[in-house]
């Protein structure tokens, strides 16, 4: 974690200001002055990174039971299709398993209401919109 990265966790996790002065992200939302807004907006750099940090860490700890742990494995040498972001050949009774991670905020407008009288309703709303 880079010096900024820490001082930026640190802020968040105390709850101190990280802006002087409320500003605009790229979406066109306003980020308050405790960049709340960035930590869940699907727009910008950092909701791909959020996503492969994530990958990563579910990578390496699966990596450490199974070597033969693969990341954005393709279906077949002819396809590009990618089933999932990691994906381990010897999984639960010998058969195999793939890993696919999707990020969702519960406090994004279009889920605060049923988040709130259903927990993991955005969950399944992203299983829902995978499989679809």
């Amino acid at each position: 974690m880079s010096p900024q990265e820490f001082i930026v966790s640190l802020c968040l996790w105390l709850g101190i200001s990280i802006f002087l002065n409320a500003v605009r992200c790229s979406c066109g939302n306003i980020i308050d002055e405790f960049g709340d807004h960035t930590l869940g907006c699907g727009s910008g750099p950092l909701r791909i990174s959020r996503h492969d940090a994530l990958c990563d860490v579910l990578f390496h700890s699966l990596s450490m039971d199974n070597a033969r742990t693969h990341r954005e494995q393709t279906c077949s040498p002819q396809s590009n299709s990618r089933p999932g972001d990691v994906y381990l050949p010897v999984f639960v009774y010998g058969k195999p398993a793939y890993f696919d991670l999707s990020i969702r905020n519960s406090f994004h407008h279009a889920y605060t209401v049923k988040s709130a009288i259903q927990p993991g309703s955005a969950a399944k709303a992203g299983e829902i919109e995978k499989v679809a």
